[in-house]
């Protein structure tokens, strides 16, 4: 993908969801979410000014997220709402 052809992802549609460009994704680009993108892009090694990220890694990082998030929601729920740290 190159800028100077317009044929970049814009962070906004990858966090957001998006119908362009039919052609690299007949289905469009599903909504990812800030956190996911944020995930993806700490998980790449950077070897100079650019990072190239894919669709499926920000979707890889995304369903990580979720089941971090059921997880902890989980384990809040069993402790129940009178739980509080230790002193």
């Amino acid at each position: 993908m190159s800028k100077s052809l317009g044929n970049v992802i814009d962070p906004r549609d990858v966090i957001g969801g998006a119908s362009l460009q039919r052609r690299q994704f007949p289905q469009g680009i599903p909504e990812c979410g800030a956190d996911a993108l944020r995930l993806a892009l700490s998980v790449h090694n950077a070897h100079g000014p650019e990072i190239r990220v894919g669709v499926a890694s920000v979707l890889t990082q995304r369903r990580f997220c979720n089941k971090v998030w059921n997880g902890v929601g989980f384990v809040l729920r069993a402790l129940g709402e009178g739980y509080g740290p230790p002193p």
